[in-house]
C-alpha cells in the first residue's frame, strides 16, 4: 500500500517537467520564469567542499526525476605536467556522474566535466594533459558521505533503496 501511494507521489513529482536554473556572469541562479535563487543555497548546502575547491557550479536543474549540478573545473587549475608552459584548453573529458543525497526527496546527480589540456603551439597531434581527481567512492558511482551512509545497510537494502530513488545503473 505504501509502495503505490509513493509510486503515485513520484508520478506526479515527475509530471511538473523540466525546472532549469542555470549560471550567469555575475554568479546567480535564475529559474526560467526569471525567478532569482541564491547560489549559496546550491554551492554551499548541496555541493561539497571538496569539489567546490576545484570545480564551479555552471547549471542547476531538475527534469523530474533527477536534481542535476552541471560542475566544470575552474580554469585556473592547470595540470603539472604544463607549468611554467604557456597552456591552452582543449575541450573537455568524458563527464562523469556522481549521485548525491537527495534533495526535497529527488536524487541529486552531480554531473563532473574535468577540461582536457595542451601546450600552445602543440597542433592538434599534440599531447593531452588532464587533473586526476577522487570523485566518487571507490567501487561505487556516489560521494563517499552518500555511500558510507549505504554502506551501513545489507547490500538488497542499499540495492532496493538506489532502485526506488531511480540511479540505480544511471550512466
Amino acid at each position: 500500500m505504501i509502495k503505490e501511494l509513493l509510486e503515485k507521489v513520484w508520478e506526479k513529482i515527475r509530471g511538473r517537467g523540466r525546472l532549469e536554473i542555470q549560471m550567469e556572469k555575475p554568479k546567480r541562479i535564475r529559474e526560467r520564469k526569471g525567478e532569482k535563487i541564491s547560489p549559496v543555497l546550491i554551492e554551499e548546502h548541496i555541493i561539497p567542499e571538496r569539489y567546490r575547491e576545484n570545480f564551479e557550479l555552471k547549471e542547476f536543474w531538475c527534469d523530474g526525476k533527477f536534481w542535476i549540478a552541471r560542475l566544470e573545473e575552474k580554469e585556473e587549475r592547470v595540470p603539472e605536467g604544463l607549468k611554467g608552459k604557456e597552456a591552452v584548453l582543449n575541450g573537455f573529458l568524458k563527464k562523469v556522474e556522481v549521485a548525491d543525497f537527495p534533495f526535497k526527496g529527488i536524487p541529486v546527480i552531480f554531473e563532473f566535466y574535468r577540461r582536457r589540456w595542451k601546450e600552445k603551439g602543440a597542433g592538434s597531434g599534440g599531447e593531452s594533459y588532464q587533473n586526476s581527481y577522487i570523485l566518487h567512492k571507490e567501487g561505487m558511482k556516489c560521494t563517499e558521505e552518500f555511500g558510507d551512509f549505504l554502506k551501513g545497510f545489507p547490500r538488497e537494502v542499499s540495492h532496493q533503496y538506489l532502485v526506488f530513488l531511480g540511479i540505480d545503473g544511471f550512466e
